[in-house]
């Protein structure tokens, strides 16, 4: 009977499902294209140390960055990628609890860390579908602009924390 309750267990927890990362259809390539980088003149957050050096540098960064990311590894949950630009990608499902109803909502979504003149950023746009050719953004046909953010620590907490220091768009090809 123990042996019939792991074969269940395992067959349910191992099957792909709607609310999991199906990383069998992971691409295997891919290249995002960060346009229109737009820093922040100053932000609530400007006076974290840090935080202007960051956005200094993110003025850098020109009108577009183009990064080619290749899999590297595949869990359970993800799928990570790497460039030789020094980027690196990982493509997972997100959770968020929606407080107002109760409920959970689960999402595909896509971190993109990189760096420009010595400082790190990361973007983490929403996913739309993916398959084994390709990852496609909601904001893929209509520009928006996502938040780029760099980690600094937090001088209330002493915690390192995601700070936000412009807006660009961000599509896959």
């Amino acid at each position: 009977m123990k042996h019939f309750a792991l074969a269940v267990a395992s067959f349910l927890f191992l099957q792909p499902s709607a609310f999991a990362l199906q990383t069998d259809k992971c691409p295997a390539q891919f290249v995002v294209q960060i346009s229109n980088i737009s820093p922040y003149a100053t932000s609530v957050s400007s006076k974290t140390p840090g935080w202007i050096p960051s956005r200094d540098a993110l003025k850098t960064a020109g009108a577009e960055l183009e990064l080619t990311f290749t899999l590297d590894s595949t869990t359970l949950r993800s799928c990570e990628y790497s460039s030789p630009e020094a980027a690196s990608a990982k493509l997972f499902t997100f959770s968020q609890y929606d407080a107002e109803d109760g409920m959970t909502y689960k999402s595909e979504r896509l971190l993109v860390r990189f760096n420009v003149d010595g400082a790190a950023f990361s973007m983490f746009p929403s996913v739309e579908t993916y398959d084994v050719d390709s990852i496609r953004l909601y904001s893929q046909d209509a520009p928006q602009k996502t938040k780029i953010q760099t980690r600094l620590v937090n001088p209330r907490t002493a915690k390192p924390f995601n700070f936000d220091v412009g807006l660009a768009n961000i599509k896959t090809k």
